[in-house]
């Protein structure tokens, strides 16, 4: 790491001072993690980073309206190949236009599919 940042004219990593609180703030008589060197502190750094991101795309791809494009998107797919049973499509059918009630009409869509 401290070559790559000597190619390319920059300061070597360093760990960021150490703070502590002021007296009258801390009643513990415990002392805050302090790294060891410049790697441990980004390496901490860098996996609360992926695991933030990692979270973030979770909560963000379990939310409901999510699952009912992926529904509207399975409706649409078999429909153009034609590859489920009619029950089936009409199962598909079902939380998509009761969702689009006022844009779609279930009658002229299964037509039209």
């Amino acid at each position: 790491m401290t070559k790559a940042a000597a190619e390319l004219q920059l300061d070597e990593p360093c760990l960021p001072r150490q703070r502590r609180l002021p007296a009258k703030l801390d009643s513990s008589t415990s002392t805050t993690h302090q790294f060891g060197s410049p790697e441990e502190y980004f390496r901490s750094q860098f996996y609360n980073l992926v695991d933030t991101a990692a979270e973030s795309i979770a909560q963000r791809f379990s939310q409901s309206s999510v699952d009912l494009y992926v529904n509207a998107e399975r409706l649409l797919v078999n429909a153009a190949n034609n590859s489920v049973p009619h029950d089936v499509f009409l199962q598909q059918l079902k939380p998509v236009c009761d969702h689009f009630t006022t844009d779609l009409d279930s009658n002229h869509l299964l037509v039209q599919l």
